[in-house]
């Protein structure tokens, strides 16, 4: 076994709910993260696999170019990650070229696998069928075991960043692509891995690029995918949002119960039951496009008036297509119960 050293993104400690909370992109995820020192991993092969791992320590991306026929990849951080206590990892996920399955994605594995056995429970994109999934394997690649996946809804293609998520709750296990989920439910192979387990991003007869992500002990909420410029890249805008809500039919204002990144309001400020609306914040650059999203929107007390939910948001270093460094965005509205439960909305901006 060939053995590196690679850096594992951890999230930063919080403190607790506030009105507004700031997101700020450098050469992390859209959660506000630092690197943790260097840990040692250690790649395992199956079938003929020659490809070869490679990273950017500076900005926290691996590598790895497996060719076609040649099997799977994984590659063993030495960080480990305690099923005991549960939690979520995430990882990034970037296609550089098309090779053929185009599979890749992030394993929990039992620390002594070898070439022979892969014990392990993972959430996996293919590039090839546009299709995600999450399931749990025993043996080698071959002995698959319990779980499911779904199409991604969405061609998987080529120098675009998509965001895979693994949550472990005691013997359930759920999977998400871009904050949308996959599959959820109890994966009995847990049972046969050791309490700690090895973080291994995986690739599968593909060229892909891969940054991950630990949330050790907390369920980390989906979030959109984020847009992981270069080492070279300018400093990425600092973006600010604020959660905004308004009753359209009576031109009333709304109450807060929470605010991010997982926003709750009730239309009527004084009715103080069971919210109109909550869903989990997020946004993205995209290029030249700041993108605000609504995810996993539920209404536990449907409202009878229409609801118009979004964001105030700010930049500082660049400004939106107006001139302006600030604007309202409305990213949804509904009554009753929502038709659908995620929306985006992406606005042009012009960087400094």
């Amino acid at each position: 076994m060939q053995r590196a050293f690679w850096p594992l993104a951890r999230p930063a400690a919080r403190s607790g709910v506030a009105a507004s909370i700031t997101f700020i992109l450098a050469f992390l995820s859209v959660a506000m993260l630092t690197a943790a020192s260097p840990a040692r991993a250690a790649e395992v092969h199956t079938r003929r696999t020659t490809g070869t791992w490679s990273g950017n320590q500076q900005t926290g991306i691996m590598r790895a170019a497996i060719p076609k026929d040649a099997g799977w990849s994984f590659w063993l951080l030495d960080e480990s990650f305690d099923l005991a206590s549960g939690g979520a990892i995430i990882a990034q996920v970037r296609y550089a070229n098309r090779v053929d399955y185009g599979g890749a994605g992030v394993a929990l594995m039992d620390p002594a696998a070898n070439a022979a056995s892969q014990r392990h429970v993972r959430v996996e994109l293919s590039e090839r069928d546009d299709n995600a999934g999450v399931g749990g394997w025993l043996g080698n690649e071959n002995t698959y075991g319990s779980g499911g996946g779904r199409k991604a809804g969405k061609p998987i293609e080529p120098g675009r960043w998509y965001e895979l998520m693994l949550k472990v709750d005691g013997k359930r296990v759920t999977g998400y692509l871009d904050g949308v989920e996959l599959w959820s439910g109890d994966v009995p192979e847990l049972a046969s891995l050791p309490r700690f387990v090895a973080i291994a991003p995986f690739v599968i007869e593909a060229d892909a690029e891969i940054k991950i992500t630990a949330y050790p002990g907390v369920h980390a909420p989906p979030r959109a995918p984020p847009n992981v410029p270069s080492a070279s890249a300018a400093p990425a805008p600092r973006v600010t949002l604020e959660p905004y809500g308004f009753d359209e039919t009576d031109g009333s204002g709304v109450g807060w119960n929470r605010g991010l990144p997982s926003p709750s309001l009730d239309d009527d400020p004084n009715r103080r039951g069971k919210p109109n609306a909550e869903w989990t914040a997020s946004y993205v650059l995209r290029g030249d496009a700041l993108c605000v999203r609504v995810d996993n929107l539920t209404s536990p007390y449907p409202p009878t008036h229409t609801l118009a939910i979004g964001y105030q948001v700010a930049v500082d270093g660049a400004a939106f297509a107006d001139g302006a460094h600030s604007k309202r965005i409305i990213v949804h509205r509904f009554r009753g119960r929502p038709a659908q439960t995620s929306a985006e909305v992406c606005e042009p901006i012009r960087r400094r």
